[in-house]
């Protein structure tokens, strides 16, 4: 499983969240090369583009990935659709090449494992990738807010889950 290319396989996954956004820049399904969140709370909509921008500048990824809002899975709200469309917007502007993963195509991938909540899947993605596990927030009960760490692990379940597609 994974990216072939002549150049390299380097590859960033973005997850929009409501307050910013989550990343990790990979090279291939185990190789995190760098991880965080970015923060939008004294921007506009546009700081997520011009963060964004400035991340895959310094990463050169061979492509980029984000999740599908506009699919009938995706679990975002309209204001998170309207900063999608923008970033979109501004990757083909930039020419930048960009994939995009429905949230059905992630629980397709992590199904066989059995994990079909984002904390099960946030589980799964440690047993590889034991460095994130300081990154797992408690599970959620239904009254808290989403804590952003788990978007990094979004970001990670985006980068899998393109991976599983390319290589059917």
């Amino acid at each position: 499983m994974g990216f072939k290319s002549r150049k390299s396989n380097r590859v960033l996954s973005i997850d929009l969240y409501s307050r910013g956004f989550a990343y990790v820049v990979m090279e291939g399904p185990t190789r995190l090369v760098d991880w965080g969140i970015k923060s939008n709370r004294k921007g506009g909509d546009r700081l997520i583009l011009e963060k964004m921008l400035k991340l895959i500048q310094w990463s050169k990824p061979e492509i980029t990935i984000l999740e599908d809002h506009h699919h009938a899975s995706s679990l975002k709200r309209t204001r998170m659709t309207r900063i999608h469309q923008l970033i979109l917007t501004g990757l083909k502007h930039h020419e930048i090449q960009f994939l995009t993963v429905t949230r059905e195509n992630i629980l397709e991938t992590f199904e066989p494992f059995g994990a079909s909540t984002k904390f099960d899947i946030a589980r799964q993605i440690i047993r590889l990738l034991p460095e994130l596990e300081d990154h797992l927030p408690p599970l959620r009960k239904a009254w808290m807010s989403e804590d952003p760490r788990i978007n990094i692990f979004d970001a990670v379940a985006l980068t899998w889950a393109a991976q599983s597609r390319r290589v059917k």
